[in-house]
């Protein structure tokens, strides 16, 4: 270590020695005094420029050729000199405060007022909280989560023991009586008429130039039928006649036939009432008997005008 320290003494008084050698040097060197001279003519013109200037009586120096008109000299209150610049400013800023106190005098009233209100209003909540029973400053506060506690089974009593031993009393539900039901459709399903004849099935059936109208039955029926195309209905009455098949039906395959239903006449016989889609002529209707397949049935043929 103390060889360390040694040569880093040693280098640094070289370094020292070397530095104090070069600027002897550099003041032997010839640009070396040129540079100083011309160092002294360029602050000559400086010097004549200053012994130009005029002091006044105020210790303030003048540019050449001025009487110290164009300067505005004002004294404060400790003899400071200020310039027009510095004046213009000051009283700009003292236009700026003037109009600032105004601006304040014209709001006081308005302040003066909204610290009343505000007084007021504090007076307001101070008779609310005690009458309500809520404390307004912890009115924001979120209730902290309560925590389950799981209540301890006691033991049964003496009294609750001989309650839980009592036998039960049957309640007695009555079941209400099964509604009848006043259904027409159900009846004349399986009304036979005073012949003994009924209706079991209506089918259509759809040829080139007509459309037929079926009516199955179980015996020979008489009928008789009424058109009113105004009324778009071809009613057809059977009486002594009792029916079985379907009440109603809406045909949406026909082009001639919209729907039908049957409605008893009240004297034990039937009148089944066909909705047409438009005006029709009935070209043939006819009760025929059994023949081949076919039992007992009636037949239109209907006919578009």
């Amino acid at each position: 270590m103390k060889a360390v320290r040694f040569i880093r003494k040693s280098l640094l008084t070289g370094v020292c020695v070397g530095l104090l050698t070069g600027c002897a040097w550099l003041e032997s060197w010839p640009g070396a005094t040129d540079s100083r001279a011309d160092n002294k003519k360029a602050a000559s013109p400086a010097a004549e420029v200053k012994t130009a200037q005029t002091q006044t009586q105020e210790n303030q120096w003048l540019p050449p050729g001025s009487d110290g008109t164009e300067l505005l000299q004002v004294q404060g209150a400790k003899g400071i000199a200020i310039d027009p610049a510095s004046m213009d400013r000051i009283t700009r800023l003292e236009k700026a405060v003037e109009q600032m106190s105004n601006d304040i005098k014209l709001m006081m009233p308005a302040l003066a007022r909204m610290a009343e209100a505000q007084g007021d209003l504090q007076k307001s909540l101070t008779m609310i909280e005690p009458a309500a029973g809520i404390n307004m400053g912890q009115a924001g506060q979120q209730p902290a989560p309560l925590t389950p506690v799981l209540a301890k089974t006691q033991p049964a009593s003496y009294e609750q023991k001989q309650e839980a031993r009592k036998p039960e009393v049957p309640v007695s539900i009555e079941i209400p009586a099964p509604v009848q039901q006043n259904n027409q459709t159900a009846a004349l399903a399986t009304q036979t008429g005073n012949g003994g004849a009924f209706v079991t099935n209506v089918r259509f059936g759809e040829h080139a130039d007509k459309t037929r109208l079926m009516l199955d039955t179980s015996n020979k029926v008489a009928f008789s039928y009424d058109l009113d195309n105004n009324e778009n209905i071809l009613m057809v009455s059977l009486p002594n006649t009792g029916w079985t098949g379907l009440q109603q039906m809406n045909v949406g395959n026909s082009p001639v036939v919209s729907s039908y239903h049957v409605v008893p006449d009240n004297a034990g016989g039937q009148q089944l009432v066909i909705q047409l889609k438009h005006a029709v002529r009935v070209l043939w209707a006819q009760a025929l008997t059994p023949g081949g397949p076919q039992g007992h049935r009636i037949v239109f043929d209907l006919a578009a005008i």
